[in-house]
């Protein structure tokens, strides 16, 4: 078997497990909104035009604050929907053994600024990849095809 030019990883449910609804359950306790219309928000449009780079974390902020009448601030709620996060270790075993071989490595992931600040502070492992391609930073999402070009593009694959 030849050696990989590079291994290009997703993030979430590959390397760090989440769960949406930890933050869906927290911010129902902060909010005049019940579980599920605060998960029919978060399940809107309005996330995947945070994920994509569309709105920045202020709009994505005020726009579930009005929807769900969240009654804290944004530090509190940027600590709600970042704190969903658990790492899975045979993954991230995995990755440390490629770095060993130095063997370069890729982040190609559907994500979002609070996401990835809470990712890069809890994980040690998240800053030792050669490169990142995030959908929020290139203004586009799996499975559209300009992501995917962008991954060609960095990695020469």
């Amino acid at each position: 078997m030849s050696r990989p030019s590079v291994v290009v990883f997703d993030l979430g449910k590959v390397l760090v497990d989440f769960d949406y609804g930890i933050a869906i359950r927290r911010f129902a306790e902060r909010s005049e909104a019940g579980m599920e219309q605060i998960k029919r928000l978060v399940d809107s449009p309005i996330q995947v035009e945070f994920e994509s780079g569309k709105i920045t974390t202020n709009e994505f902020f005020a726009a579930l604050r009005d929807g769900a009448g969240f009654r804290g601030d944004r530090a509190e709620f940027v600590s709600i929907f970042a704190d969903i996060f658990w790492p899975m270790e045979t993954m991230i075993a995995f990755f440390e053994r490629l770095k060993l071989l130095g063997i370069p490595t890729c982040v190609f992931s559907n994500t979002n600024e609070i996401a990835i600040r809470h990712i890069r502070e809890r994980f040690p492992f998240y800053s030792r990849f050669d490169q990142y391609i995030l959908s929020f930073e290139v203004g586009a999402m799996k499975p559209d095809e300009p992501i995917y070009d962008m991954v060609e593009q960095r990695t020469g694959e």
